[in-house]
């Protein structure tokens, strides 16, 4: 591992299971990974963290129907408790988020975006992308998770790679495009 790089370190943890790939990753940035709890032979395997993880037992049918009955653009940007970890956490300059597919790499981008927003109120937060159909999603996801804020809802967050390249790139009052762009 001392000749790994950042490439070769996530292209591992995309064959590794979920949790030895959040270890490694944690490992890689400097921190020290959750000694996994062994559970009795007689424990029910419900309990077990990693099952909680992934599992949600609904214990009556009153508490299932509460779940169903919660409103869908709410569960669209929901957070997982496991993961508020990597959205409030102090880097040191940019991140990296891996993860397979569906794990919620996209909700902890939006969450550390609006993180961001609230605790830096006068800082530009770039959250970007480099599809229309994503940058239109995290838009709506965005404008969701900071309904009742409106002061943060009207910052602009996210847009699409190319244009905030090329936002970045001018600076006010230069009339001269960037090579090769519009």
């Amino acid at each position: 591992m001392k000749t790994a790089t950042e490439d070769t370190l996530l292209g591992l943890t995309d064959h590794l299971p979920a949790e030895a790939a959040e270890a490694l990753l944690e490992l890689a940035t400097g921190g020290k990974p959750r000694v996994p709890v062994q559970p009795t032979a007689t424990a029910n395997p419900f309990d077990h963290p990693d099952a909680q993880r992934r599992f949600r037992v609904m214990s009556n049918v009153d508490e299932l129907q509460r779940a169903l009955d919660f409103p869908w653009e709410k569960w669209t940007v929901f957070l997982h408790p496991e993961q508020r970890q990597w959205v409030e956490r102090d880097y040191s300059g940019p991140a990296r988020v891996s993860g397979s597919a569906g794990t919620g790499k996209t909700i902890v981008a939006l969450h550390r975006a609006a993180h961001l927003a609230r605790t830096h109120p006068n800082a530009r937060v770039l959250l970007t992308t480099f599809t229309d159909t994503l940058a239109s999603a995290l838009h709506t996801k965005l404008r969701r998770l900071l309904g009742n804020e409106p002061r943060l809802a009207e910052r602009p967050f996210d847009q699409r790679h190319r244009p905030s390249a090329l936002q970045i790139a001018r600076r006010p009052g230069d009339d001269c495009q960037p090579r090769g762009c519009p």
